[in-house]
């Protein structure tokens, strides 16, 4: 009976152990997974920035262009006579 009792808190003592540390080993994925999510967000925040300036250039660029069509068209009418 003593030997159980003995053997009963010797396995509930390596028990112990062993929730420690897979509690450590939980709290440290948990700290992984904040970190992953966290730099995830600055990678998405930064992409989005991105295209956002992309969508910026592309609008100028359009501007641009047109604006070079409709000078380009008025001086070809100009120089030719214009449109009869």
């Amino acid at each position: 009976m003593l030997l159980e009792v003995l053997f009963m808190e010797e396995t509930l003592e390596r028990d112990g152990e062993r929730l420690a540390r897979l509690e450590g080993r939980l709290e440290e994925l948990s700290k992984r997974m904040d970190d992953l999510n966290h730099r995830m967000s600055e990678g998405f925040s930064m992409v989005n920035k991105r295209i956002d300036d992309l969508r910026s250039e592309v609008r100028l660029w359009f501007m641009v262009i047109t604006i070079v069509i409709t000078l380009v068209t008025v001086l070809a009418n100009i120089l030719t006579g214009g449109a009869r």
